[in-house]
């Protein structure tokens, strides 16, 4: 992100953590109900059925236009798997022409034949779980070569990368081979908890019976990211921020992922400094609120319009990474923006 961008977003996150004031810096579009990944830990194929189409290109390049105008400054693309979309490209394409930090978060798949068309984006998160034979039982037969041809294609065109490892039973011992992983390709992994709570129903990403079978036990998580705290102090490319991580540590109940008080000063900053997108365009204040508020038509009603809309949330705190890093550096976490200042420097 260019630095007048970047104090553009610490003037408008100082003036609305001193006053009630919004703007939606930044944006997570999810550009497809489709993904050709069979992750076990996932519902994500069976959640689009009844919940509308996706938006054609001209109604994205139109939401791109009216984030620019309403002051966004970093949009994320995400799914589903983007790269089903055949205007991927032109999609990075015009976000970047709009002056806006563009990522993308994607499986691997596809990439190789088509990295040339994403060649402005500023980086693609790619998922990556642990060994061929790891990653494979996780997420599908042939992924894991899927993936790192697709790192391999990044990097031989200049493209930068993180990877996204979910932490569950089966990988909890594959820590190591992806730090190992990104540092050999001088990038950085983001580590995430599979979390598991007792209310998940159909309506959720993750189906229950095997989510409970994967994810870890609250003294199991705790002793990861303690491990994860210890590696990146010893200098290994982790991602996640020492802010996201130390929280963690602080929530009673790593199981429990919402609550209604506030922890650390660290406030809930969803549908007001940002939002998310379906494929269908309905605005959300969270990813995690999809299927828990009322959501407004951004098409219908305008992207600006459907944001002002959008920014009650049932809950004040979580732990999912995405919106926790975002709470974390709106709520001014000094150890969280400089760890995101000081790895985004680095790999310039």
């Amino acid at each position: 992100m260019k630095i007048r961008d970047q104090i553009y977003c610490g003037i408008h996150t100082v003036l609305a953590n001193l006053t009630k004031h919004r703007v939606p810096l930044s944006v997570y579009l999810n550009l497809t109900h489709s993904c050709t990944n069979k992750c076990i830990y996932c519902n994500f194929p069976n959640l689009g059925m009844d919940r509308g189409g996706e938006l054609s290109t001209s109604q994205i390049l139109k939401l791109i236009d009216e984030m620019a105008e309403a002051g966004t400054k970093k949009l994320q693309l995400t799914g589903g798997e983007p790269f089903l979309r055949k205007d991927i490209g032109e999609i990075v394409h015009h976000a970047k022409r709009k002056g806006l930090f563009t990522g993308i978060s994607a499986s691997g798949i596809f990439i190789p034949e088509r990295v040339s068309e994403i060649k402005d984006v500023d980086i693609v998160f790619i998922s990556l779980d642990g060994e061929r034979e790891v990653h494979d039982a996780i997420r599908g037969k042939g992924s894991y070569d899927k993936v790192m041809e697709a790192i391999e294609a990044l990097r031989e065109n200049n493209i930068k990368f993180w990877i996204t490892t979910v932490i569950n039973r089966k990988n909890m011992n594959s820590i190591d081979y992806v730090l190992d992983i990104a540092k050999s390709m001088k990038s950085y992994a983001n580590f995430v908890i599979l979390y598991y709570v007792d209310d998940y129903d159909k309506d959720h990403l993750t189906p229950q019976p095997v989510i409970k079978e994967l994810a870890l036990n609250n003294e199991e998580n705790r002793e990861i990211i303690q491990y994860l705290i210890r590696k990146k102090r010893s200098g290994e490319p982790i991602g996640s921020s020492y802010g996201y991580l130390e929280y963690l540590l602080k929530w009673k109940d790593l199981n429990n992922i919402y609550r209604n008080d506030i922890i650390n000063g660290v406030k809930c900053w969803a549908g007001k400094l940002y939002c998310h997108i379906g494929p269908e365009g309905m605005l959300y204040p969270c990813g995690t609120a999809y299927w828990r508020v009322n959501t407004y038509d951004s098409t219908k009603l305008g992207f600006r319009k459907a944001f002002e809309l959008s920014n009650k949330t049932p809950c004040n705190s979580c732990i999912l990474a995405c919106e926790l890093e975002h709470n974390l550096v709106f709520s001014l976490n000094i150890k969280t923006i400089l760890g995101w200042l000081k790895t985004l420097w680095l790999q310039n």
